[in-house]
């Protein structure tokens, strides 16, 4: 999936973040291109309100999950805090 993300990124209305919460520092940037925003930590609902800032989307905008199931709902609960819908959570 990270190339096809690399390849969409190149597009002026796609962002993406990379946030590692297990690799260890010696190791995280085998797999990364200079630029590529990589964050070190756990998610967290402050995290989420500070990286999508509800005046940056829009009903286009998509968020993809993916992760442990509780991860996952987690990430699905803190997303419809900032105000997505279900159809903008894409759980794969």
């Amino acid at each position: 999936m990270k190339t096809e993300l690399n390849d969409w990124s190149s597009f002026w209305n796609f962002s993406v973040t990379y946030v590692l919460s297990q690799e260890p520092e010696e190791n995280s940037s085998l797999s990364y291109r200079y630029g590529d925003c990589v964050v070190r930590g756990r998610i967290v609902q402050d995290f989420l309100a500070k990286t999508l800032s509800p005046s940056d989307f829009n009903s286009g905008t998509f968020v993809m999950v993916c992760g442990t199931k509780s991860f996952e709902n987690d990430m699905t609960a803190y997303c419809r805090h900032l105000g997505f819908s279900d159809t903008q959570i894409h759980r794969f």
